[in-house]
């Protein structure tokens, strides 16, 4: 399956002015202003308080999404903790 890329994203999808994206990873969930970064720069700036590993799974609203993949408002960030993955 390809990744989602920026330029995939539904053309209906409103967009907000409010920078928050929402982050889930197990049982906690954050609104964060994340829009404007990318997957990746998203991913080091939530490591060290959510846990998150360098390999953990990362979905943008419910696709994978490569670590290019740029945010905007509206986007739902999903870490996916898989079973036997330390931390």
């Amino acid at each position: 399956m390809p990744l989602l890329t920026t330029t995939e994203r539904r053309r209906d999808t409103p967009v907000a002015a409010d920078p928050s994206v929402p982050v889930i990873y197990g049982a906690s969930i954050q609104s964060l202003p994340l829009a404007g970064l990318t997957l990746g720069e998203a991913r080091n700036w939530v490591r060290e308080f959510l846990h998150v590993g360098p390999k953990t799974v990362a979905l943008i609203n419910g696709a994978k999404a490569g670590e290019d993949y740029r945010l905007v408002p509206g986007d739902a960030v999903e870490f996916i903790h898989q079973a036997g993955e330390k931390g």
